[in-house]
């Protein structure tokens, strides 16, 4: 079984348009062995409200998991919560807001049951990726691009987009030594899954458009707070030794 893990934040009704796509593509393709965990980390909007809603006009699916708490906590605190509430082999990561097309879900998945790698990451900066959204946001992901580079020299063109694929014993191993609540968690997660051995990691092409539903999420108050994790993570991989 495929367990989905989204975590959501004010992703209003763009959440339930991603929702029915996605399982509308899972039937067509016939994967019928699948849950779908929504985390809702303290949206101020009507986010659970539409997933609720997703869910009950789902019900012959059965296995559709909606968790809500009150105080946003953070992508990472959402995505290990997630995981604990799943069962499913492989753990699909996958953002809400359709920044990402559904049918790029189920290509990645076709590729991963091929391959059988240890990770599977979506990858801005794959010669066959396309990119439809505002210079500030691509110029910000170029920066942080060479940033990790140069201070974790990690073998992988992209740590942040929003579609990774991994086998379960991968995270089981991964999530005890995870520290970081927000968005920095995708690099944590790969920092440590090296250390670990877990080096097969496939990359595939994307295509991206972007949506009003993530405007908000990257400001300058989360590059401030992205920079502060950047900088804990360096602190806890080469001084504390945290993850050896």
């Amino acid at each position: 079984m495929i367990s989905f893990i989204i975590p959501i934040y004010n992703k209003g009704s763009i959440l339930l348009k991603t929702l029915n796509s996605l399982t509308d593509k899972l039937s067509k393709a016939k994967f019928s062995k699948f849950e779908i965990i929504i985390i809702d980390d303290g949206s101020k909007d009507d986010s659970f409200y539409e997933a609720f809603r997703f869910k009950r006009s789902n019900k012959k699916l059965g296995k559709i998991k909606i968790f809500h708490y009150g105080q946003n906590l953070g992508k990472g605190y959402a995505l290990k919560y997630g995981f604990i509430k799943s069962t499913g082999d492989p753990v699909i990561f996958l953002d809400g807001d359709m920044d990402i097309d559904t049918k790029q879900v189920i290509k990645a998945i076709e590729k991963f049951n091929k391959i059988n790698p240890d990770i599977l990451i979506g990858s801005k900066y794959h010669i066959q990726s396309r990119l439809h959204y505002p210079f500030n946001r691509y110029l910000y992901s170029r920066i942080l691009k060479i940033i990790i580079w140069l201070l974790f020299n990690l073998s992988v063109t992209d740590t942040q987009v929003g579609l990774k694929i991994f086998q379960r014993k991968v995270l089981a191993k991964v999530f005890p030594k995870i520290l970081v609540k927000r968005f920095a968690v995708d690099l944590e997660i790969l920092i440590v899954a090296n250390k670990y051995g877990y080096k097969k990691i496939i990359e595939i092409p994307v295509i991206i458009k972007h949506t009003s539903a993530n405007c908000s999420t990257i400001n300058y108050m989360s590059t401030i707070n992205f920079m502060q994790d950047l900088a804990s993570l360096f602190y806890r991989n080469y001084i504390l030794h945290h993850y050896d």
